[in-house]
This record gives C-alpha cells, sequence and structure tokens, in this order.
C-alpha cells in the first residue's frame, strides 16, 4: 500500500510539468492572436486597400482547404444544386465566422476610422492654407 502511495506521489512532478507546459501553449496562442490583431490593424491602416484584406484571404484559404481535405463538400455532389450550393455556404461560414468575419470587421472598422482621419487631415490642411 505504501508503495502505490510513493509511487503515485512521483507521477505527480510530470504532471505540473504537463500544467506548465500547457500555460506555456496558452500564452504563446494569445501573443500570436495579438501580434495578428495588431499586423490587421497595420495592413488595415495602409493607404492602400489590398494589404488589409491578406489576412482574411489566408484565413478563408485555410478553413476552405480543411473542408476539402476533410470530404465535407461530398455529400453536396449528390444533392440538388440549390440544397447543395446552399449547404456548402453554410458549411463555409461556420468554419470561417470565427477568424475571416473578425478580420474583416476589424479592416472595415480601420478602414472607415483611416478615412475619418484623412479627411480630417485634409480639412485641416485646406483651413490652413485658407488663413494663410
Amino acid at each position: 500500500m505504501r508503495d502505490m502511495v510513493e509511487s503515485a506521489g512521483t507521477g505527480t512532478g510530470t504532471m505540473h510539468l504537463g500544467v506548465y507546459w500547457g500555460i506555456a501553449f496558452v500564452c504563446l496562442i494569445i501573443v500570436v492572436v495579438v501580434a495578428a490583431i495588431f499586423l490587421q490593424i497595420w495592413l488595415s491602416l495602409s493607404d492602400r486597400r489590398w494589404p488589409g484584406l491578406i489576412l482574411p484571404a489566408i484565413a478563408f484559404v485555410g478553413a476552405l482547404i480543411y473542408l476539402v481535405q476533410g470530404n465535407a463538400f461530398s455529400p453536396l455532389f449528390v444533392m440538388e444544386p440549390g440544397e447543395g450550393a446552399a449547404l456548402g455556404c453554410l458549411l463555409l461560414l461556420a468554419y470561417n465566422y470565427n477568424t475571416t468575419v473578425p478580420l474583416l470587421a476589424l479592416y472595415a472598422a480601420c478602414r472607415l476610422w483611416g478615412q475619418r482621419k484623412r479627411r480630417k487631415q485634409e480639412l485641416s490642411k485646406m483651413n490652413s492654407q485658407d488663413l494663410s
């Protein structure tokens, strides 16, 4: 009986190590997500329109590849064309709502904020030129 208690005590050390690895992994995921958000904001605030659409496109293509590799679209080929297209769109939406949609919302918000900021700068330039 005592041997079982001692051996159980030695196994908890590896369990604690697993907890530390889990915490490190969660912290790494948080850092990657925050970095992706800042990258999306930086790309969305650029003067050109297309750089802000890079990360949403990567997320969409990744979800599409995941669906194609998992044969998620195979039942769609035996359905009626309208039903298959509708279900295919729902599948894409289901796999993209947590990545592509927030990235596109962030893109739209940054573009609107950037346009308002540029308008204010142009208006202040015009006002300063009128005063001189």
